[in-house]
């Protein structure tokens, strides 16, 4: 490709990058003026917390990470890494700082990174990110079709179908090598490499169960999380965790929003509204953002105090 087209290119996707920024933040702030709103007009009261819900809410969203991380760890394996668990695990939690960049695209480069000097390499870790990727959407789709079905005549019309198509159409992709070997070719040109060899689908069957596992428990988190505020009428469970898991859908799609900020949100209050009201699923909403993140902040801060003393002791 010639330079001043590779130029042109990384104009675009600044730009489109910038303007998915802009977009999430906007959005978000406007699901938030509106509950300040509420607030001030007495529509939604707030009381004291449930410090001991909470505290569960959080330790469930930790052991989510943990089953996450897991699956990592196997993929890596299965792409003939050799690191240990808590290699691993750590790398994986260190890289959910990359969520937060606008496009997306560096939480994968900052794992890449991360092998650089490790088995299985950039090439073998870009394969377990694509495994990854497919296997993560394809559990929560699943986990959201099987917990939205009952309460079908609640949702809005879309919903149970997106679901249910996500399921169906991620199942066939995440046990097919087809798209692994096309995403492999694309990586292997960006990182001038050949193209590494794509998981075998006997070895994602334990990944994808602790995939779902994670999502059934970030949703009993968020549950947890509404009742802590005396607001479990807006999340019956099945619901909190079809929802987190649709909306969590929906912000990974919108790949130049940082972190699906704002998207995430829409969707969530748009599944949520039904069942309590549109002002308590604005408050649910902002809430799980500030519960992921801090969730996130947690896990990325352990990883790299892993890292750093493991990095110690080698040296």
């Amino acid at each position: 490709m010639p330079p001043s087209s590779s130029a042109s290119l990384g104009r675009a996707d600044a730009r489109l990058r910038t303007a998915g920024t802009a977009i999430g933040a906007v959005v978000f702030a406007a699901i938030v003026l509106y509950l300040w709103r509420s607030v001030r007009a007495g529509e939604l009261a707030l009381g004291r917390a449930n410090l001991g819900m909470l505290a569960t809410s959080m330790a469930l969203l930790l052991a989510a990470y943990a089953a996450q991380a897991l699956a990592w760890h196997l993929l890596v394996r299965a792409a003939g890494g050799a690191s240990t668990l808590r290699a691993d695990c750590a790398r994986w939690a260190l890289s959910l700082l990359g969520k937060y960049v606008p496009g997306k695209i560096f939480h994968a480069i900052g794992r890449v990174l991360l092998y650089r000097e490790h088995s299985p390499g950039p090439a073998g870790a870009s394969a377990a990110i694509v495994a990854e990727l497919l296997l993560t959407l394809t559990a929560a789709a699943c986990v959201a079709a099987v917990a939205l079905a009952p309460h079908a005549g609640q949702l809005p019309f879309a919903a149970l179908p997106i679901a249910a198509a996500g399921a169906v159409v991620g199942l066939a992709l995440s046990f097919s090598t087809a798209f692994d070997r096309l995403a492999g070719r694309v990586a292997a040109r960006a990182m001038k490499s050949s193209p590494p060899a794509p998981i075998a689908p006997r070895l994602r069957l334990v990944p994808f169960a602790l995939q779902a596992v994670s999502y059934v428990l970030l949703g009993a988190g968020l549950h947890l999380l509404a009742r802590a505020w005396d607001m479990s009428d807006v999340a019956p469970l099945a619901v909190a965790m079809g929802a987190l898991c649709l909306s969590g859908i929906v912000g990974v799609v919108a790949f130049i929003v940082p972190a699906g900020i704002g998207v995430r949100e829409g969707a969530l209050v748009w599944l949520l509204a039904p069942f309590g009201g549109v002002t308590q699923a604005a408050f649910i909403a902002v809430a799980a953002r500030v519960w992921l993140t801090a969730g996130d902040a947690v896990a990325a801060a352990v990883g790299g105090l892993v890292l750093r003393r493991g990095n110690g002791r080698r040296g």
